[in-house]
C-alpha cells in the first residue's frame, strides 16, 4: 500500500475548484464522494487521479483501496470540508478523469453505441438525471445521450443520487438530439415517452437487431411537438388507481418505460 501524503495548498485549491461546472469542464475531472461512490469508482475503467481521506475515515479507506495505484492524501477536518459538497462528509472522497464524452466523441463513435439507448431532452434537476442513471444501469441502459441545455453530468447530485451507477454507463452530453435521431433513422426503433402517447405495454418492435432508443422529455421542457413527431411510437404511462394524481416523477416514468422495454426479450 502506497504511503499517504499531505496535500499542497496549491492542490488543495484544484480540487476545492471542481465544485464548480467550468473548472470541471476545463480540467477534464469530477470528484467522488463516500465510499459507496468511491467503491463503484474503483470498480469501474475510469482513471483516479487521487483519493483523499481524514484521519477518522482511515480504517474504512485501507478497506477500500487496495491496489488502486493513484496516491492519497491524508486531509484534516477543515482541508476536506474545502472540498467536500456533502452536509455530513464520510471522509472518503476520490478525484477521477471525467468519463463524460461531448458531442464530437459522439460522431466519432459511429455505429458503436449498443442497441439500447437512453436520450434524454433538458433533464435540468441534478437528483431526477442521477435517479435515472442509477435506473438505468440496472435495467442494462448503458449508453445514454443527455441532451443540450441538461445539467451538468458532473454534477455532485448527480453522482451522489446515482450512488456511482454513472461510472460503468458510457454517457455523451450536450447532444444535439434532433441531429442524432436524424442521423440514425432506421439503425433504432424510436419510442418517446409522452403523455398523450398509447399506453406502456410490450409491443413488437420492428427494427434490426432489436436495437431501441428511448426518449424522455425534462421535468420543465416537455418533449417539443416537432421533436416528439420523429418517433414513431409514443408511449404515455397510464394511472390505474382508484384516485387520480399529477403525475409520475420523470425518474419513475422513465423506470417504469425501460422496465417494460427490457422485458421483450
Amino acid at each position: 500500500m502506497n504511503k499517504a501524503l499531505l496535500p499542497t495548498e496549491c492542490m488543495l485549491k484544484d480540487w476545492a475548484k471542481l465544485k464548480l461546472t467550468k473548472y470541471r469542464r476545463t480540467s477534464g475531472l469530477c470528484l467522488a464522494q463516500g465510499s459507496k461512490i468511491v467503491q463503484e469508482l474503483l470498480a469501474s475503467s475510469v482513471e483516479i487521479k487521487a483519493l483523499l481521506y481524514t484521519p477518522a475515515a482511515q480504517k474504512k479507506w485501507e478497506a477500500i483501496r487496495a491496489g488502486v495505484a493513484a496516491p492519497s492524501y491524508r486531509l484534516d477536518t477543515k482541508q476536506f470540508a474545502r472540498i467536500s459538497q456533502d452536509t455530513t462528509p464520510e471522509g472518503i472522497l476520490a478525484v477521477a478523469r471525467t468519463p463524460f464524452r461531448n458531442s464530437e466523441a459522439l460522431a466519432a463513435s459511429g455505429t458503436k453505441l449498443g442497441n439500447r439507448l437512453l436520450l434524454l431532452y433538458r433533464v435540468s434537476n441534478p437528483g431526477n438525471l442521477g435517479a435515472i442513471l442509477r435506473s438505468a444501469l440496472w435495467f442494462g441502459w448503458d449508453t445514454v445521450l443527455v441532451g443540450a441545455n441538461s445539467v451538468d453530468v458532473g454534477n455532485h447530485k448527480v453522482i451522489k443520487t446515482s450512488m456511482g451507477a454513472l461510472f460503468h454507463l458510457n454517457i455523451y452530453e450536450g447532444v444535439d438530439l434532433t441531429k442524432f435521431i436524424a442521423a440514425c433513422a432506421g439503425r433504432y426503433h424510436l419510442v418517446a415517452l409522452t403523455l398523450d402517447g398509447e399506453e406502456v405495454l410490450t409491443p413488437p418492435l420492428d427494427t434490426p437487431n432489436d436495437n431501441i432508443a428511448l426518449l424522455l422529455g425534462g421535468e420543465t421542457h416537455a418533449l417539443p411537438a416537432p421533436l416528439a413527431a420523429l418517433s414513431p411510437q409514443r408511449w404515455r404511462i397510464p394511472a390505474s388507481g382508484a384516485r387520480s394524481f399529477d403525475s409520475l416523477s420523470l425518474p419513475q416514468a422513465a423506470t417504469v418505460a425501460m422496465y417494460a422495454l427490457s422485458r421483450r426479450k
